[in-house]
């Protein structure tokens, strides 16, 4: 993963800067009132793995395809995904992993999607 101040380098503290948790790389590691080395964990299998399941609304599940109607609709509004980041005050890391649904948003994410994209992703 790549520095979150300067995008550079590859992170390997994760700092406390003015209150928030952010991985660093060690020349941005200085800007930190604390800090920690990340710790090296071994590589897991897609067997032990498992999967983010947010609880979705009762009764509603998320449509199949979510991430690619996401992508569809901020292209369709001439939107990029740093642009839609800023607009839902998310991370656009976060955002992009949803479009390629490698992570399935919360229920306010959702929200958030079908009001700036002015479309529907429960059913």
């Amino acid at each position: 993963m790549q520095c979150e101040i300067c995008g550079k380098a590859q992170a390997e503290f994760e700092a406390e800067i003015d209150g928030a948790k952010l991985l660093v790389c060690n020349a941005c590691k200085k800007f930190s009132s604390q800090s920690r080395e990340l710790s090296k964990k071994p590589f897991k299998t897609e067997s032990q793995e498992k999967p983010f399941a947010p609880e979705l609304d009762e009764g509603l599940q998320i449509i199949q395809g979510f991430g690619q109607k996401i992508r569809q609709a901020r292209e369709k509004n001439g939107m990029t995904l740093k642009e839609l980041a800023l607009k839902l005050f998310e991370k656009q890391s976060t955002l992009q992993r949803i479009e390629n649904n490698n992570l399935l948003p919360t229920n306010e994410q959702i929200k958030k999607l079908e009001k700036a994209l002015n479309i529907k992703l429960k059913q």
